[in-house]
């Protein structure tokens, strides 16, 4: 069954996206072996370095695939189209706008969490430690297979796009379905694999075995993120990049709320709690507001017939 017809240029980015974090991860591990047996600044400066290496990959391989394909299109690019700034404009500025407003409240989340951890009675160094153990060694690993998800599910947006020009929900419908049973049943077994093996990876990745904990504790997060992670690329694709970003900012208001009021209470207890109601809610309402657009859109093709 030919759900969604492969696209070569589509395909390209996604090369170009796997690429750039196996630059990121090539680079980071390489710098922090020369750098480790120094002074821990030097170790977060071989961190930024990875992350400058994987952005400049990316540029030069998007480059390289622009100007490859723009040969193909020169004799179309000759024919007016018309003034698509303004419309490119109205896309981009809310999009923008609204990623600018996440990301600062990203930055203030994260400077926050240590802090609150400390009220809750922990030493400085303890709830730099806990913070750290979850955020940056169980989560990773967590999220480390969502480099293929993010890629096919970046292969959806443009395939959407060309349904939702069409106005052809009731193959919006099919499709959805389709990939969000594919979905849900990948990421539960992987979710299952990394409850039951999770004592074993942070052994054999971090050759500690508390962070098997809270892999366990948190494996059951996978089905919501990586649900989630298809949910907005095909909400992308149906022109509701602008709500998606509402979304995410409206996650993470109620996510500082609770690092707030609750993790001084609970300790490290709330922070895990923080991340469960993060990722729950932005799923929960990335998913309604799916359901919500396809069953508008059928009902408006139904008046229309």
């Amino acid at each position: 069954m030919d759900i969604l017809p492969p696209c070569a240029k589509h395909i390209k980015m996604q090369y170009g996206q796997i690429i750039e974090q196996l630059t990121k991860i090539a680079v980071t591990v390489y710098l922090l072996n020369l750098y480790f047996p120094l002074e821990i600044e030097y170790a977060c400066f071989a961190l930024i370095l990875g992350d400058l290496a994987s952005e400049i990959m990316a540029f030069l391989l998007h480059y390289a695939f622009y100007k490859i394909d723009i040969r193909k299109y020169r004799d179309v690019m000759k024919v007016p189209t018309g003034n698509y700034l303004k419309r490119i404009f109205t896309i981009s500025a809310p999009v923008a706008i609204t990623s600018y407003i996440r990301s600062g409240l990203s930055t203030f989340k994260h400077l926050l969490i240590p802090g609150r951890l400390e009220k809750s009675g922990l030493t400085d160094s303890i709830a730099l430690s806990s913070y750290g153990m979850i955020h940056g060694m169980a989560m990773p690993l967590i999220l480390f297979p969502s480099l293929f998800i993010t890629s096919f599910a970046g292969l959806l947006v443009p395939e959407f796009s060309r349904y939702y020009v069409k106005k052809d929900f009731k193959r919006i419908k099919q499709v959805s379905i389709y990939i969000l049973t594919v979905s849900i049943l990948l990421s539960t077994l992987l979710g299952i694999f990394l409850f039951v093996f999770a004592d074993k990876l942070g052994v054999i990745f971090y050759d500690n075995v508390e962070i098997g904990k809270y892999i366990k504790i948190m494996s059951p997060l996978v089905l919501f993120i990586y649900v989630d992670t298809v949910v907005d690329s095909i909400l992308k694709g149906l022109n509701a990049q602008v709500g998606i970003m509402l979304v995410n900012i409206l996650d993470l208001f109620v996510t500082i709320l609770i690092i707030f009021f609750v993790v001084p209470v609970l300790g490290v207890n709330g922070y895990l709690l923080s991340i469960f109601v993060s990722e729950i809610l932005n799923f929960t309402i990335s998913l309604w507001q799916l359901i919500y657009t396809i069953q508008k859109g059928l009902k408006q093709n139904t008046r229309a017939a």
